[in-house]
């Protein structure tokens, strides 16, 4: 009996309508993830370039638009040449001055100094601190900055050199502003010296094992800043209070206001960047007691220093994305000198009292004159009304401090208290002490930094971006 073969018959099978639903679903998430990596990509370009665009105008040149004829010829003296060094006296008004009775003086009042044996003796320097521009070091009695140009490029050109040399704005601006160091004036400890003069500044030759390099050399100041000296304050047998403090140290702030009003009205110039680390103390040595520094010049003769963020008050920077996304930036780079360093002001009285939750309460209260003067000037940065200028607030500061009146000024804006201060659930598990003082910490923020255009602008990878500098303009 044959067996029957054949195949067997396919099995219909209804077709599943889900399965081309999830087709097409994919499909559509195929698609949208494909346009949303693509919109991401724009959106990081756009980024990538407004941070870069940001950087370049920050790194354009500063213009020294008002200087007078010997301003000028100060700026473009080749004294930083290292074949105009050799032995001189600190002091000396340039290196072309070969008047002997000047030197004799100097030479008197102050040892000598070599660039030779400045660069000779470097594994002896000490190292103090290293910042965004450069290392500091110390070398005797002098400061010695040392410029890296690949975290923050030189701005400016040396003026009238050719081929194109670019040097540390620092150096220029401190040139003009600050002059160069003079003991037969007194040097720093003369109470007219309102910015930090420099003793030289030069371009070290350049060897087989390193590159050329920019030297700022300045006077080596053992007070320090107003930051050693607010923790010198606050851990002292004296429990100072603010008042106490304000009625010491209002003179030096007056006399800060005056060095701002002459770089703001004089050279039409900002600061750009007022802060404790920049406040030196140019008194003639230290003291040996806490309790004692108020009764001496050494901390209340104050110096402004790191000249290396000066621009002229038209800097396109001044303007831009990375000016005006600062929440605390005043639109008018000399009103918010004014601004920054109020801020300062009560930051150092805030860091060197001994009760910090009733210099809080002071201070949103209005109820003392450090305070006053200072939301006098929130009012015209951040209020809307006309912007502080160095004078006019240096006038409020005169007229407004009369410790026998503590009532607030009139027309006062409402303080930036924190939101929650008034609902007691707030109070309750935060505590009014802990919101007052981040309020505080908040209003008196002076940090503008770039790490996020930085970052954004993919620095690490591309370098920082910066503009041709004007050699005729330094």
């Amino acid at each position: 009996m044959e067996k029957k073969t054949g195949t067997c018959p396919t099995r219909w099978r209804p077709r599943r309508p889900w399965l081309t639903i999830r087709a097409k679903k994919h499909r559509w998430l195929r698609v949208t993830a494909v346009l949303a990596l693509i919109v991401t990509a724009f959106h990081l370009v756009d980024k990538c370039s407004t941070s870069r665009a940001a950087l370049r105008v920050k790194y354009t040149p500063t213009l020294f638009p008002r200087l007078t004829p010997d301003e000028q010829t100060a700026l473009k003296s080749p004294r930083w040449h290292w074949a105009t060094s050799g032995e001189r006296p600190r002091g000396a008004a340039d290196e072309s001055d070969t008047s002997s009775s000047s030197s004799s003086s100097s030479s008197s009042s102050s040892p000598s100094y070599s660039r030779q044996g400045l660069v000779e003796g470097r594994d002896a320097w000490e190292h103090l601190g290293s910042g965004f521009e450069g290392d500091t070091f110390r070398h005797g009695d002098v400061v010695v900055k040392v410029y890296r140009r690949e975290q923050s490029p030189f701005r400016n050109c040396v003026p009238g050199w050719e081929p194109q040399l670019r040097w540390p704005t620092e150096i220029a601006a401190s040139v003009v502003v600050g002059g160069m160091f003079d003991t037969e004036d007194g040097g720093v400890q003369n109470k007219a010296a309102a910015f930090l003069p420099a003793v030289d500044y030069f371009l070290s030759p350049g060897t087989d094992r390193a590159e050329a390099e920019w030297h700022f050399v300045t006077p080596f100041l053992p007070g320090g800043t107003l930051v050693e000296l607010a923790q010198r304050l606050r851990e002292s047998t004296v429990p100072y209070t603010a008042r106490d403090l304000d009625a010491i140290y209002r003179p030096s702030l007056d006399r800060l206001l005056q060095a701002l009003d002459k770089m703001h009205t004089k050279y039409d110039l900002c600061h750009d960047d007022l802060k404790l680390d920049n406040i030196f103390l140019g008194g003639p040595g230290t003291v040996s007691a806490a309790e004692q520094l108020p009764a001496s010049n050494t901390t209340t003769h104050w110096i402004l220093g790191d000249l290396g963020n000066v621009r002229e008050r038209g800097h396109p920077y001044h303007t831009s994305v990375l000016w005006t996304s600062g929440k605390s930036n005043a639109p008018d780079c000399r009103a918010n000198d004014v601004s920054r360093l109020m801020k300062t002001y009560v930051d150092f009285l805030r860091s060197s009292v001994d009760d910090v939750e009733n210099f809080n309460a002071e201070f949103f209260d209005a109820s003392q004159p450090w305070s006053r003067l200072f939301w006098s000037v929130w009012d015209g940065v951040v209020g809307g009304m006309d912007n502080p200028t160095a004078r006019t607030t240096l006038e409020r500061s005169a007229a407004d401090y009369a410790p026998s009146s503590p009532a607030p000024a009139e027309g006062l804006i409402v303080r930036p208290l924190p939101d929650g201060l008034r609902n007691s659930l707030y109070r309750l598990f935060l505590g009014r002490s802990w919101m007052l003082d981040r309020a505080a910490s908040e209003v008196l923020r002076v940090s503008a930094g770039e790490w996020t255009a930085r970052a954004w602008g993919l620095v690490p990878l591309l370098g920082v971006p910066y503009s041709s500098c004007h050699c005729g303009s330094s």
